[in-house]
């Protein structure tokens, strides 16, 4: 594997311009991959709606998903209408089928037991 990168300067950093990887591990063959970068600024402030969802201007429509909630099943947060977010609060039932399944059963548990108690009191 050999690798080049060109540097450029901005703000007395150095920042990297491009990076071109290339795979000679097969004398027959071999695989590049060129990576480019556009530096807008370095080290100075962002605002935090960048890293938000709302920051990212999505298409109406669009299903704002967290993977988090759910221990990796998608939770529908939010649907970008046609003016602004309408926001929909997550339902751990409807979100996780084991969840439902393990209420169902605990219901059921819990009423048999206390059929058991009022049938072994008469």
């Amino acid at each position: 594997m050999e690798s080049e990168t060109s540097w450029i300067q901005m703000d007395d950093v150095w920042l990297p311009r491009a990076y071109r990887p290339e795979d000679r591990m097969r004398k027959s063959s071999r695989t590049t991959w060129s990576l480019e970068f556009e530096w807008e600024s370095v080290n100075h402030s962002i605002d935090l709606e960048t890293f938000s969802w709302n920051g990212m201007a999505l298409p109406r429509g669009s299903r704002v998903r967290d993977y988090r909630l759910q221990k990796g099943r998608p939770v529908t947060v939010a649907t970008i209408g046609p003016e602004k977010t309408t926001r929909i609060e997550p339902d751990p039932l409807a979100a996780n089928p084991q969840v439902r399944w393990r209420v169902v059963v605990g219901t059921v548990l819990l009423a048999a037991i206390i059929l058991l108690v009022l049938l072994r009191r008469r």
